[in-house]
């Protein structure tokens, strides 16, 4: 064959390579788009390999080469095979990933080739910055920034594009002119533009999005909130960047820092192990030590956060009180103790912030006389009330309904609205205080001397000095949420919070005796190795692995059938599977939803299972979700 064959993927549906023939005219490079024909539609196709025979007699010929430099470099493909083995979804989906979404159109584009600056060689080490705010954890790292930027490119990562804006405030004062932001919320043109610009000897600031899009000569990594739960992606393909993160800097062979005001629980598992650097040891010299202390490199393989120690740089000083008040013999939500605690401090001058996690005035609508819970036609969500319009809105699909003055179902009681929301504890407090200004986060005032608020305060990245004391109402709610993460979450959530305000935080439950709140006051190491000891236990992450497969379907007799089918076919292979049961919102956008979760000591087999049991799932034909934990 006188033409040249070449492998390219495509952004389809398919784990599978397409044979097509390179005209003589033509020359291209792995890596490159190239524009072929698949079933009579132009596609745009990212070249992965060459071969001198096909198991195809007739090819079609490449129609036009897109990109005289390859875009993607061997770098590139490496991480998008090893985030493949990592997770159930093809190299190809990874691959696209990387391409902003204006050349995935077919546009032509002249990439530039980089000549790497002659720099020594790089030895890939992981710090975790520990600090309670990001002023004070951007102060440690900034040296390191600019002594990287001097040899190459530096990316910083943030959980939320509103936390990303304010923190480039702060950055942009230190290096005016130089940054390159990327996110999802801008248009298709600007993400272009900040990606074809940040190729080279770039500072780099960006969401989840933006590590497929590294520059090409990276030095340094840096993840801001490192426990922020916003770095997992929940719509296909799942991952969580921490660990696309980790496997970046081993292929790159880059530094990694980490930074939040607590660890992660499988970080903080490899940080025990490892010395910590003294207080007033700068970071850039914790670098340097280390990388005379340990000059081997690491080698990439499938399990990204288990290659290394983490070395721990801790910044706090000064412990937040946390105060945990038991209110178990209190059936109001604000208890008798509450208003007197508001009392005490509003009489001495003192800003004070309510906490309540849900919005609104009340969180359902339902019958006073049968208990009906008016429910979303297309979802199983109950009804969020609107009634200045009278109506009941979906918190899920948007959908709105009129709401009747009878109940449908029982025909005699009245609908009227349950539970309790943010404005209805502003209307309540307002009553116990009418002297007192009483406003929502969004609208206070400095005058304002009780705030209330959902967890969006935390949007804040600097303490509030103007605000002494918070009070948190629902804890209950968190602690008590499905999944094993929940309490974790809940400690991380409170130590938030109480560094948030100046004089501390008041918790008031009805569990008590829950062992967070006998830890919550300790040293937080101290919570770490219990959580650590009950997980051990029961082999959940970070000692095992827990995979969630849900499928969904529109029948919900069929999809039960088909669930009992998946787990029989899983239990067959020995996993220790449980199932099926209805997901935690059972109907969603008119699809019913059966989860399995599977657990398993050994990460690759659990994997492997995964992948076989997405290739069974569409022999049934439902959609499957398979999320590894």
């Amino acid at each position: 064959m006188n033409n040249r064959i070449i492998k390219v993927v495509l952004p389809i549906a398919l784990d599978k390579e397409f044979d097509y023939t390179l005209p003589a005219t033509m020359t291209v490079k792995k890596g490159s788009r190239v524009l072929v024909d698949l079933r009579g539609r132009r596609q745009v196709g990212i070249v992965v390999g060459f071969t001198d025979t096909s198991s195809l007699t007739q090819l079609k010929d490449v129609i036009e080469v897109l990109d005289i430099q390859p875009l993607l470099g061997p770098d590139h493909m490496q991480l998008a095979k090893h985030l493949a083995k990592f997770y159930p979804y093809p190299m190809v989906e990874f691959l696209f990933m990387m391409l902003p979404a204006y050349l995935k159109k077919g546009k032509k584009f002249t990439f530039s080739e980089i000549q790497p600056l002659p720099v020594k060689k790089l030895f890939s080490k992981t710090v975790f910055f520990k600090a309670a705010h990001f002023s004070a954890r951007y102060a440690s790292w900034r040296e390191t920034v600019k002594n990287e930027l001097q040899h190459g490119s530096v990316l910083i990562l943030f959980p939320q594009v509103s936390y990303l804006k304010e923190a480039q405030l702060l950055i942009e004062k230190d290096f005016p002119g130089q940054l390159q932001v990327i996110h999802s919320r801008e248009s298709e043109k600007q993400l272009f533009e900040a990606w074809k610009h940040s190729r080279t000897r770039s500072l780099l600031l960006g969401t989840r999005l933006a590590l497929f899009y590294y520059p090409q000569d990276l030095r340094l990594l840096v993840i801001e909130e490192e426990n922020s739960p916003y770095y997992f992606q929940e719509e296909k393909p799942f991952y969580h960047l921490l660990d696309a993160a980790h496997l970046l800097t081993r292929v790159k062979n880059v530094n990694l820092i980490l930074s939040a005001d607590y660890p992660m629980l499988a970080t903080y598992t490899h940080i025990k192990n490892k010395f910590t650097l003294p207080k007033d040891q700068s970071l850039a010299v914790g670098i340097r030590a280390m990388d005379e202390k340990d000059r081997g490199v690491d080698t990439v393989d499938s399990s990204p956060r288990t290659h290394a120690a983490i070395t721990l740089y801790d910044s706090d000083t000064e412990k937040i009180p946390i105060r945990i008040v038991d209110v178990a013999h209190t059936e109001t939500t604000i208890s008798p103790v509450v208003i007197e605690l508001l009392r005490a401090n509003i009489t001495q001058n003192k800003r004070v912030a309510v906490l309540w996690n849900k919005k609104g005035f009340s969180s359902r609508i339902g019958c006073i006389s049968c208990n009906h819970v008016f429910t979303c036609t297309n979802c199983s969500a109950a009804l969020k009330p609107f009634f200045s319009e009278q109506k009941g809105i979906c918190p899920y699909c948007a959908k709105l309904y009129d709401l009747p003055k009878r109940c449908p179902s029982c025909n005699i009681g009245y609908v009227r609205s349950y539970g309790v929301g943010a404005e209805k504890i502003a209307h309540i407090l307002r009553r116990v205080f009418p002297d007192a200004s009483v406003e929502d986060w969004e609208r206070c005032k400095p005058d304002t001397q009780i705030i209330i608020s959902t967890s969006k305060i935390l949007s804040s990245l600097y303490q509030n000095e103007d605000i002494a004391v918070g009070f948190i109402l629902d804890a209950d709610h968190s602690l008590c949420r499905s999944g094993y993460n929940a309490t974790f979450d809940t400690f991380l959530y409170l130590n938030k919070l109480a560094h948030f305000f100046r004089e501390g935080l008041y918790v008031f439950t009805k569990n008590r005796q829950h062992y967070l709140f006998d830890l919550l006051t300790e040293d937080w190491p101290a919570f770490y190795e219990k959580e650590l000891s009950i997980r051990r236990e029961l082999c959940l992450p970070p000692y095992g692995v827990v995979a969630t497969i849900t499928i969904r379907a529109q029948h919900e007799e069929m999809l039960f059938k088909k669930a009992t089918l998946l787990y029989n076919h899983i239990k067959e292979k020995g996993m220790e599977v449980y199932g099926p049961t209805k997901a935690e919102l059972f109907k969603l956008r008119g699809n019913f939803r059966y989860s399995l979760t599977v657990k398993s000591r050994q990460s690759t087999s659990l994997r492997a299972l995964l992948q076989e049991e997405i290739r069974y799932a569409r022999s049934l034909h439902v959609k499957l979700a398979a999320v590894i934990q």
